[in-house]
């Protein structure tokens, strides 16, 4: 996806409140059946990693 430099919000700090005020994320997986995306809560630890970790919970079918 196209994002103009104008538009782009490159301050990590920025970053990690929006992903914690939004917890909501689509995953999206390619199969033999081609494209799926799922809704799926993530929680953000800005505390693990260099960059912070998301993670997020898939129940098996």
């Amino acid at each position: 996806m196209y994002l103009p430099p104008h538009f782009a919000v490159t301050d990590p700090e920025a970053l990690h409140q929006l992903m914690q005020a939004n917890p909501l994320g689509a995953l999206i997986t390619c199969g033999e059946g081609g494209l799926d995306a799922n809704h799926l809560p993530f929680e953000f630890d800005g505390a693990q990693g260099p960059h912070g970790v998301l993670r997020a919970h898939v129940a098996r079918n």
